[in-house]
Order: C-alpha cells, then structure tokens, then sequence
C-alpha cells in the first residue's frame, strides 16, 4: 500500500509538472493615466504614479499559455472536468525569443522575454478607465 502511494504521489509530481510552471513576477516600474473619479474620460494630470505589482503566473512556452489570478484580464480557469481554460491568448515573437499574450477583450497585452524573463505589459482600454503600461521581471517559483 505504502508503494502505490508513492506511485501515485509520485505520478501527480510527474503529471502536473508538464502543465505550466509558477514564476512570481514584479514589475520593476509603471505609469500611466489614471481616469478622474465621477469624470468618466477625463485624466488627472497628478495621478500619473501607479503602485508596482507583485503577482504569480503559470506559463507554459511550450503550449503558449499565461495566466495569473492578481491580473483580471488574465484569468485562468479550472473548469469541472479538471482542465484549465486561459484567458489569454499568447503567440511567439521575434523569433521565438518573446512570448506576447494578448487578453480576450484586447486590451490587455503581456509580453515576456524567454532567456531572462523581462516583461511588459499594459492597459490600454480607455475612455475612462485608466491606461498603463509597466515592466519588470519574473522568476522561477
């Protein structure tokens, strides 16, 4: 009994381990605009500073794909039957040297060079909502 624990303990490691891996990210600096309160597209101009974030991302090069609870627009979602959907839809660029994720709505965009995994990303939506733009680092979990 005690080796088909560890078979099967040893066997989820195993399994697991081939879905995307876990980096902590955190952006290095970000500005933006932020969107006047009850003012809905007009933009302080003292309201440029933004709080750097600190997150933690699944990515997976090999499968493009991206995904973090602590960005809304790059959700990812454990469905009932145990699969995991990404909100986020992710290319290679240059060469194979960045992997760039764009949210579904296309506002949202992610792009994270592979060799040292540098990052960028930004806000873009507008018309009231703040827009922003950020870039920082990740590593390994």
């Amino acid at each position: 009994m005690k080796k088909l624990s560890l078979y099967f303990f040893l066997g989820l490691f195993i399994f697991n381990s081939a879905y995307a891996e876990v980096y902590y990210c955190t952006d290095g600096a970000i500005t933006g605009f932020n969107s006047k309160k009850d003012s809905y597209g007009t933009y302080s101009e003292d309201s440029v500073y933004f709080k750097p974030q600190r997150f933690t991302a699944h990515i997976n090069f090999e499968k493009l794909q991206f995904g973090t609870k602590e960005l809304s627009e790059f959700l990812q979602i454990k469905r009932d039957d145990g699969t995991t959907l990404f909100a986020a839809t992710c290319e290679w660029g240059f060469g194979q040297t960045h992997m760039g994720c764009v949210s579904n709505n296309k506002t949202d965009l992610f792009s994270i060079r592979v060799e040292n995994l540098e990052y960028v990303r930004s806000k873009n939506f507008g018309g009231g909502d703040s827009i922003l733009i950020a870039y920082g680092k990740c590593e390994k979990f």
